[in-house]
């Protein structure tokens, strides 16, 4: 994710430059959103693993789209917070209230950190969401396990 958010936003950062590696830069990082996708679906072995991916690319479409015309940065992080949700195999310990509450929680760490310091806060933006999403999962898995059956 870090890989290709950071090739979006250079491809974007400066509108007034004409410099061919910013179109590069930002077909390199529209490029590699599928395989971050794919990974996500086929690696946490998800039973839909291709219907997944595609409605994971639709949402971070949507997503980044809108959000983007206020923030790049947010928006594009956002965008692959709320797809990569979807991405992810849903088991009974899982829900997408958790991941949700997860990712509120991560994206508002990242706004504050970009407000303290910009480049943390851009950093936290291509990391955060999906370490977000992990968190919510091991906090379900555990608390399930303390539970019981």
């Amino acid at each position: 994710m870090f890989l290709s958010f950071s090739s979006l936003l250079a491809g974007i950062a400066d509108e007034t430059s004409t410099d061919p590696n910013r179109t590069a830069a930002f077909g390199f990082g529209l490029a590699i959103v599928p395989f971050v996708f794919v990974t996500l679906a086929f690696g946490s072995r998800h039973p839909r693993a291709p219907r997944a991916v595609l409605a994971s690319l639709g949402l971070w479409l949507a997503i980044s789209l809108v959000l983007g015309l206020l923030t790049v940065g947010l928006g594009i992080s956002v965008g692959f917070g709320v797809a990569g949700m979807f991405s992810f195999r849903r088991d009974p310990p899982h829900s997408y209230r958790t991941r949700s509450w997860a990712l509120v929680a991560g994206l508002f760490y990242t706004v504050l950190l970009a407000v303290l310091a910009p480049g943390l806060g851009l950093f936290a933006a291509g990391t955060v969401p999906f370490i977000a999403i992990g968190f919510a999962d091991q906090y379900a898995e555990n608390r399930a396990r303390t539970q019981g059956p």
